[in-house]
């Protein structure tokens, strides 16, 4: 009984992100692009994780220019955002406290977007795959293996670039170029 909970767990899991994926293609096309603040996403994404950042004890920053914004459609920002800070914190470390910093700044006339954290990393060898659906590299932590492909599809339908950046054991930084 206990393995079939946990199956129907892991498959409510996934329809909720592959309709997440259709709803990214869909504002995408549909969604109105509106300027976004980053210090009100990023506390909003703060209160939905709060109880992963609490149990955690995780420290959360972000650093950028009050007067800078991004033109992007606000649910899909939010997503962006959420699916990088839980990242962040549901693979930090066992040696030390998960810390994330959300840093944007306007680099060579657009908007670099970069959340680093202080996690476990991603092998060289793998972090071409973290965008692929349905890629899991740790078994210690629940997911389907579609957030970072979720937010690759939203960067790439807003005509953006994403970057990874990570060394093993040290912690990771995603950027994204609007």
């Amino acid at each position: 009984m206990e393995y079939m909970k946990s199956s129907l767990k892991r498959f409510a899991i996934t329809i909720k992100d592959l309709t997440a994926i259709v709803e990214a293609d869909k504002e995408s096309i549909d969604g109105a692009h509106v300027e976004v603040d980053i210090f009100e996403v990023v506390e909003n994404v703060k209160q939905d994780l709060s109880n992963l950042i609490v149990a955690s004890n995780a420290k959360i920053e972000v650093i950028c220019d009050d007067k800078l914004s991004v033109r992007f459609p606000k649910k899909s920002f939010k997503s962006i955002i959420y699916n990088l800070l839980s990242n962040a914190i549901k693979y930090r470390s066992p040696e030390r406290a998960a810390v994330a910093l959300v840093k944007m700044e306007k680099i060579d006339g657009k908007i670099h977007l970069a959340v680093t954290d202080n996690g476990i990393g991603i092998p060289l060898d793998r972090q071409d795959k973290v965008f692929t659906m349905f890629k899991r590299f740790h078994d210690h932590v629940e997911g389907s293996g579609l957030g970072l492909y979720i937010v690759k599809r939203m960067v790439d339908n807003a005509n953006g670039q994403i970057k990874v950046n990570s060394t093993l054991n040290e912690g990771t930084t995603f950027t994204i170029i609007f």
